[in-house]
């Protein structure tokens, strides 16, 4: 199956907060305005995942950019244009597309696109104990548990360097994606 990665419009909007309400809590889902802001400040940092064959939405990643260097509440309501710090706000896949590595092909993608910008140093998130692994196949490193409050649930702070090694599980000897024998790339990325 051909996937396409690329970054969204406000024309997308409203399929990105269909699926944001059916992917996350009542008191954790982004609303229409915070999408329609994140978008319009800092749609560079804004993808999403969608089948060639029929453009269904399959999911979608945005973050946003701090100054830093820590993560605060008022931090990550807005958007810093030329902040170091890149924050994750939402790794989001629709769940009848979940447990077939959706999420962490994303992520490897996204984390390709942000290494090559000049600017960001650092890709920061907060997630619950349940997906810390998703994370950490990633390449990201536990911080520790956040002090900032979003939910009922605690949630933990995670960090990637965007100038260190990275590490790419690809599927080796298979003709279709997420088949075949798991193997692992290292890429060196340069100042």
């Amino acid at each position: 199956m051909a996937l396409s990665f690329t970054p969204c419009t406000q024309e997308d909007r409203a399929s990105i907060l269909s699926l944001e309400l059916a992917s996350f809590p009542e008191d954790e889902a982004a609303d229409d305005t915070s999408l329609q802001l994140r978008l319009a400040e800092a749609g560079d940092f804004f993808y999403k995942l969608n089948r060639v064959c029929d453009g269904e939405l399959l999911g979608f990643i945005n973050g946003t950019c701090i100054q830093g260097p820590n993560l605060e509440h008022d931090s990550m309501t807005s958007h810093v244009k030329m902040g170091p710090i890149l924050v994750i706000h939402s790794v989001t896949v629709r769940e009848s597309e979940r447990r077939k590595y959706y999420a962490l092909y994303m992520l490897h993608r996204y984390i390709s696109c942000m290494k090559q910008r000049e600017g960001v140093k650092e890709i920061r998130l907060l997630t619950k104990p349940l997906n810390m692994n998703l994370y950490l196949m990633a390449g990201f490193n536990i911080v520790g548990i956040s002090p900032i409050v979003h939910g009922a649930d605690a949630w933990f702070e995670m960090k990637l360097f965007t100038r260190t090694a990275y590490q790419l599980m690809v599927d080796a000897f298979a003709p279709t994606a997420f088949s075949g024998n798991p193997a692992a790339e290292v890429f060196e990325w340069g100042e």
